[in-house]
């Protein structure tokens, strides 16, 4: 959700101003219960030559799966625990980690999702949030096919464009 909320386009997001952030809606773990998590398929080394980048598999997956396992059982006894003790869920939440799935309303402008899926879907673009721009571009062929079409192709003629030494035939 972190980057993803970077694709809010067109509305003000630093002032105080009542109706700041309007487009976007995130579910509260005040009001629904907190148990679902994201857990990788596949435990990815870090790049050694890029500090935000990941690449590979490690080689003990087992123990790392064990050790996220272990982990998330010991944070949401914890959590529960707390609840019981009567401690308020806003509160109680803190312990929670950040791969806890969340539901959000996005309202969004064409614009505003086409470039989530042109920063998104890129070979650089961590895996997770690459899968999410995937699913968005399936949807946005599947409700404005032409438009999309359009967009994309002329988001790769401007890529081209832009990289040294590259023109169009």
């Amino acid at each position: 959700m972190r980057q993803w909320y970077k694709h809010v386009v067109g509305i003000e997001t630093s002032s105080s101003y009542p109706a700041k952030d309007h487009a976007w809606n995130e579910i509260s773990g005040r009001y629904v219960p907190v148990n679902d998590f994201y857990k990788p398929a596949n435990w990815r080394k870090q790049s050694l030559n890029n500090k935000q980048a990941s690449e590979g598999s490690i080689d003990d997956q087992k123990q790392a799966e064990e050790l996220f396992d272990n982990t998330m059982k010991q944070i949401i006894d914890s959590y529960n625990k707390m609840l019981e003790l009567g401690i308020a869920k806003e509160e109680a939440r803190i312990i929670l980690p950040l791969n806890q799935y969340t539901e959000v309303y996005w309202t969004a402008s064409f614009q505003a999702i086409m470039n989530f899926i042109e920063l998104r879907d890129d070979p650089h673009a961590q895996f997770e949030i690459r899968e999410y721009a995937l699913a968005m571009k399936d949807m946005m062929f599947e409700l404005f096919p032409e438009t999309t079409k359009i967009w994309l192709d002329v988001y790769e003629t401007m890529k081209t464009l832009s990289e040294p030494g590259k023109t169009i035939k």
